[in-house]
């Protein structure tokens, strides 16, 4: 059974990422950022990609290295398909912020952003001691969940204690940590998600 309605056809599951391009000179003129001690520019490429379909539906070449801005432009500027599409925002760490959630709330879109470990929300969800909480940001319930992805190989990580001791720490699991606007925990369990 199906539990997961973003697989239905009406709604467009977007992922969306930024890289660094390097550029030529030239591109200076037009406040692209010198880099390589001078040598060529660099911009960001935001694209939004239709996960299902497996293309690009935007694009945006910008000057700035501000991910976040580039692609809230090209959300204002994102035609819809029709009435009825829905659209799923899937992000990467970097960007995260809650003037972006916001953002999207405004705009009714849904998302789920992957989190950086040092962020508040993920501090909230470690101090309660949960996997899988709703928070609040501004008027907005928004969740915040925890799971792991087993390694395929164990790493050994070095570590220094508060008493200046080194010893081996062993590292067979990674934990991650999404923030999603979709709240039930039923209808879009922890392994849909991730």
């Amino acid at each position: 059974k199906n539990h997961f309605p973003y697989d239905n056809s009406s709604v467009r599951k977007l992922a969306v990422d930024g890289s660094k391009i390097n550029m030529s000179l030239k591109s200076h003129s037009n406040g692209y950022q010198l880099v390589g001690k001078g040598r060529y520019c660099q911009g960001v490429l935001g694209a939004i990609y239709d996960i299902r379909n497996q293309i690009p539906i935007d694009y945006h070449l910008d000057p700035s290295n501000n991910e976040r801005t580039i692609f809230y432009e090209q959300l204002i500027q994102l035609p819809s398909d029709s009435i009825q599409t829905r659209d799923l925002f899937i992000f990467d760490r970097g960007y995260y912020s809650q003037e972006q959630a916001l953002q999207l709330f405004s705009l009714n879109k849904d998302f789920i952003f992957r989190l950086k470990k040092n962020l508040g929300l993920v501090k909230d969800l470690e101090n309660n001691g949960v996997s899988d909480c709703v928070l609040k940001i501004g008027n907005h319930p928004i969740r915040i969940v925890k799971y792991q992805i087993p390694l395929k190989k164990i790493k050994l990580k070095m570590v220094t204690n508060s008493n200046g001791k080194k010893k081996i720490k062993v590292i067979s699991k990674w934990d991650y940590y999404l923030a999603t606007s979709l709240l039930d925990s039923d209808q879009y369990p922890i392994q849909t998600l991730q």
